[in-house]
């Protein structure tokens, strides 16, 4: 089957599901109607001291008790005219017939039992009202006209049953709308946003989502956006970096294997040497690079242990006090605390900055660590040239050297910093650079608790 014939058969059967819903929906309206009629019945047939609503007969008898005593009355005055006269002579001003029944030989149990109680009946089978007369003999009144929905013909009840659907269906569409149109709107920005990522616009975000069923939907896609990119940027980086840092010693191989056919001895053994030293350089650089990527995969596993801060930092100043300038100060003011870290990797970009600082500072490096709401803070002052603001953040990509070693050696590789942001990040914190009040730069780690 072709993707066209597939499309074709996935919209058939869509639009196949779609009017089976239509269908069933519109069942369900009727049915819906249908229970409202029947409801309304049985509430109908609730007794009046139930529902407050009085009773057909007692409506009937009294709108048309003051009817009933004009016609007895003009048939009374009359005494030399049959009563059907008098009645014949009164119709064209009724809508309804006048009827004249000498005795109640057809009347209905309830009429009777009506007239023997108030001398005026009304018969709710047939919409007619009865009374006695003053002369004798009975006055019919009939059919009169009733908005009874029990009268009703068949139609009428259609017509009702339509109603019901019709506004059941505007109530559940309104409804529907409203309950769903936010729902629907931010499924929308999520489907479009998806779409946008996997485009490869890995600046795409879920707008703010307010609905619950969505909303984590939202924060998880915005989550993985921001990894993707941090990941897919940090990678970026670091291939521009290893072409650029690659080239030396990739040139210095091409050089020595080139001169090595017209060297003799002496030359060739320093060649020699000298292509060995660049091999190491290339499996350093190679070396390095993993450690990088493995350290900017945020899945990969931190061994978290919970670490007394203080005891913890003393011990790695006293390690590199070997390591120390001579007249370099460190001072520090170390809160005596414990939190959860990975000490191997924490401890990595500790020695990082405090190493960075006996490069390039003049004569001190102040350490400061505290706890701040959910964050343990690592703050690193010296009294070096600082950092320019353009830098502040080319410092922290790797293979990144600044200009301004006092020692004037160029040593390393300029990954230092770079490990100090991935191993922050990997404690879901941050690492940045600010100015210092010691006259240089202050490097902040932040680690999340």
């Amino acid at each position: 089957m072709t993707n066209e014939e597939h499309d074709g058969l996935q919209k058939s059967r869509r639009r196949m599901v779609i009017l089976r819903s239509i269908s069933v929906l519109i069942i369900l309206f009727f049915l819906q109607g249908g229970v409202a009629y029947g409801t309304l019945q049985l509430f109908l047939a609730l007794p009046a001291n139930w529902t407050g609503i009085i009773d057909d007969a007692d409506i009937e008898r009294d709108a048309h008790q003051g009817t009933v005593y004009m016609i007895d009355q003009a048939i009374a005055s009359e005494p030399l005219k049959k009563p059907s006269e008098v009645l014949q002579e009164l119709q064209p001003h009724f809508h309804f017939r006048l009827a004249y029944i000498e005795k109640p030989d057809h009347f209905s149990d309830d009429v009777k039992e009506q007239l023997k109680s108030y001398d005026l009946a009304y018969d709710d089978e047939d919409d007619h009202i009865y009374a006695k007369l003053q002369s004798g003999g009975y006055l019919k009144l009939g059919p009169l006209v009733t908005t009874d929905i029990n009268d009703a013909n068949a139609s009428a009840i259609f017509i009702l049953l339509a109603l019901l659907t019709i506004v059941n269906a505007l109530l559940f569409f309104a409804i529907l709308y409203f309950a769903f149109s936010t729902l629907w709107r931010e499924a929308r920005a999520i489907r479009l946003t998806a779409n946008a990522l996997g485009e490869g616009d890995l600046t795409a975000r879920v707008p703010k989502i307010r609905s619950e069923p969505l909303k984590m939907i939202g924060h998880v896609i915005n989550d993985m956006a921001t990894r993707l990119e941090l990941l897919v940027g940090h990678s970026r980086t670091m291939m521009h970096a290893m072409a650029h840092e690659f080239r030396t010693p990739l040139a210095r191989l091409r050089f020595g294997l080139s001169m090595l056919e017209d060297s003799d001895p002496a030359e060739k053994k320093k060649l020699y040497a000298g292509i060995d030293k660049d091999i190491d350089e290339l499996e350093q650089l190679i070396k390095i690079s993993l450690d990088y990527f493995r350290m900017n995969n945020k899945n990969m596993p931190t061994k978290l242990e919970n670490v007394h801060i203080k005891r913890w930092a003393e011990n790695i100043i006293d390690d590199l006090s070997l390591l120390k300038p001579k007249g370099f100060e460190v001072s520090y003011d170390i809160a005596n605390v414990d939190s959860s870290i990975d000490p191997k990797l924490a401890a990595m970009a500790f020695r990082n900055i405090i190493l960075n600082a006996f490069k390039y500072a003049r004569s001190r490096v102040y350490i400061h660590v505290y706890k701040q709401d959910d964050a343990l803070i690592f703050e690193f002052d010296d009294d070096g040239p600082g950092i320019a603001e353009s830098s502040r953040e080319e410092i922290f990509s790797p293979f990144f050297r600044l200009d301004n070693d006092k020692s004037g050696s160029h040593e390393g590789y300029g990954v230092g910093l770079a490990f100090v942001r991935a191993i922050a990040e990997l404690h879901h914190g941050s690492a940045f650079v600010l100015s210092s009040r010691l006259g240089g730069a202050r490097f902040v780690m932040r680690f999340g608790l």
